[in-house]
């Protein structure tokens, strides 16, 4: 049902986290967070030979490296009709070994109003870390925590 009325603000905000699995709601996420960064490695004058005078091993340039760290964390309250990993389409995570094939992700960011701003794709994605947290003193849900490395994150609207 759209938003008739939706809130005024400027501000990203995230509300509903949903897995999807051919097209149909399998789960939510509690926490998603992906990320990734490169090194700069700073070159330096020797000498003052540039056309710029500077002093020795005064920094020149700036040379951007590889990316690296392309890796994504995962919060989810476990469901006893949908485990973290039926959900996202591996049906046995016991040892993350049993993980033969890459997964893809796909991330869409709408509105309020429901317009889709932007969507990306996130191949070949490979679980890295699979636990769970009990606790018998707070809300007693099961929470599992999911460390996962990806190859390229890609705009695709």
């Amino acid at each position: 049902m759209p938003i008739t009325n939706p809130p005024f603000t400027k501000v990203v905000s995230s509300h509903g986290l949903s897995i999807f699995v051919n097209g149909n709601v399998v789960g939510s996420i509690h926490q998603y967070e992906i990320g990734h960064s490169r090194d700069a490695t700073h070159t330096y004058e020797f000498g003052g030979v540039t056309e710029v005078p500077l002093a020795s091993g005064e920094p020149f340039d700036i040379v951007p490296g590889n990316a690296k760290g392309l890796d994504i964390k995962i919060g989810r309250y476990d469901i006893y009709t949908s485990r973290f990993e039926r959900a996202f389409g591996t049906q046995d995570l016991t040892m993350l070994t049993s993980q033969t094939l890459p997964i893809e992700l796909r991330q869409f960011m709408a509105s309020p109003d429901g317009t889709l701003n932007e969507s990306f794709r996130v191949e070949s994605v490979w679980w890295t870390r699979l636990g769970r947290r009990f606790s018998a003193s707070d809300n007693r849900i099961v929470m599992v925590d999911a460390s996962a490395v990806y190859r390229v994150l890609r705009r695709i609207g």
